[in-house]
């Protein structure tokens, strides 16, 4: 397995274009001294700022600590990260979204059947709760060019909560993948919180809490 990388946002000189309305945090951290915090004041707060693999892929896995905080989900749709191609062909790409119910899904953009919403498919469902860290995974699989096979699956603090294996993102001929991420501070009201951020080319899995190092200003819940 090969994990591409993994933030722990003690420096974000290594995001292209740094966002305002983010900062490095130390009220909230999953793990070592900071977390990455985003302050969110309403419909477009909105800025971003992308980070690359370093590898070109169709098929990427990635895992990531989330922490809401007074926060209010917006009905257009939070976005928490978005994953694409920033350096060429920029469809299809997806997004991570969370709405008023405070539940997250995958958003299709400019896929061969369009733009599509795939929302969680398997009880229990998980709608975030304010005040306490989640794990979340996902995998995102292009499909074969032209042939329903591609995926999309989250987990949730490693619970298996939405799974789709017949998308069918690129049309016959297209064969873009995806090569970054951009996180957003856009939509919603309140703060929220990252770390532990790392993409990989299979599932990458929560960490243990023994391998943790927390510092006395980590609130854990």
């Amino acid at each position: 397995m090969a994990i591409y990388w993994t933030d722990t946002f003690d420096n974000l000189a290594v995001w292209r274009d740094p966002w305002p309305g983010a900062s490095l945090s130390q009220t909230f951290a999953f793990d070592g001294s900071n977390s990455l915090k985003f302050h969110y004041t309403g419909l477009d707060s909105g800025s971003f700022a992308d980070r690359q693999f370093g590898v070109l892929t169709e098929h990427v896995f990635f895992r990531f600590y989330y922490f809401a905080s007074n926060m209010a989900f917006n009905s257009v749709g939070t976005k928490v990260i978005f994953c694409g191609n920033v350096s060429g062909a920029t469809v299809p790409n997806f997004w991570l979204i969370v709405q008023t119910a405070a539940k997250i899904f995958f958003a299709w953009q400019d896929t061969a059947d369009g733009t599509a919403n795939i929302r969680q498919n398997i009880t229990p469902h998980v709608a975030f709760a304010n005040e306490r860290w989640y794990c979340v995974e996902a995998e995102a699989k292009m499909n074969t060019p032209g042939l329903n096979d591609g995926i999309s699956r989250i987990w949730i603090d490693g619970q298996l909560v939405l799974e789709y294996t017949t998308l069918r993102q690129r049309a016959a001929g297209n064969n873009a993948g995806f090569n970054s991420f951009r996180l957003f501070v856009q939509h919603g009201v309140g703060d929220t919180y990252y770390d532990l951020l790392s993409p990989g080319d299979e599932r990458i899995g929560c960490v243990s809490s023994s391998s943790i190092v927390r510092s006395s200003r980590i609130r854990i819940m």
